[in-house]
Parts: structure tokens; C-alpha cells; sequence
């Protein structure tokens, strides 16, 4: 279920509970409704926030399995050719420029 639509059940139960006598058959039935349905909605967020971990995480890693070798690449490039780090990085870039016809 959405978590929207979770949200108006809650909200939906929760106006009910108030209409309802402390102690009875259906305050009680109702009650437990409220709190599964806000157990529903807390284990969907936290789902959520796992999500946007493991996707944070996931994407440095590779991220950083791609970026941190090219800049090596360069930066031994630039060290070898006695350059600066920009004139290594503009030698290697050229090669992906599309050319002049």
C-alpha cells in the first residue's frame, strides 16, 4: 500500500477513535487499527530511508571505482609529461572531442 494512502487511513481512524467511548468494544478495535496502521507507515519509511542508502552507497562505489583511477591516470600523466593537471586533463578529453571535417 502507498504511503499516502496509509496516511488518510490513519487520519480516517483516527477521527473515528475520537468518536468512540474510552473503553468500548469498538475504542479498543479501533486502537489496535490505529497502531498497526502506524507500525505500517513506519516500516514503510524506514524501508525508504534503506533504499536511499544502499543507493547512495552503491553509487560512490562506483563512482569512485571510475573517477579515482582516471584521475591517477591523469595526474601520473601530468607528472610524467611535466604539465599541469588541467593541460593532462585537456591531452586526454581531446580524444572524445568529435573532429573537424
Amino acid at each position: 500500500m502507498r504511503k499516502v494512502q496509509l496516511l488518510e487511513l490513519v487520519e480516517r481512524e483516527k477521527s473515528y477513535l475520537l468518536r468512540q467511548k474510552v473503553g468500548s468494544e469498538e475504542y479498543d478495535a479501533s486502537l489496535k487499527r490505529l497502531m498497526s496502521l502506524e507500525k505500517q507507515v513506519s516500516d514503510l519509511e524506514g524501508a525508504h530511508k534503506d533504499w536511499v542508502s544502499r543507493t547512495i552507497l552503491e553509487s560512490i562505489k562506483v563512482g569512485g571505482s571510475v573517477i579515482l583511477p582516471l584521475v591517477g591516470l591523469v595526474w601520473i600523466t601530468a607528472a610524467e609529461k611535466e604539465i599541469t593537471f588541467t593541460g593532462a586533463l585537456r591531452e586526454y578529453t581531446k580524444y572524445f572531442m568529435p573532429k573537424k571535417m
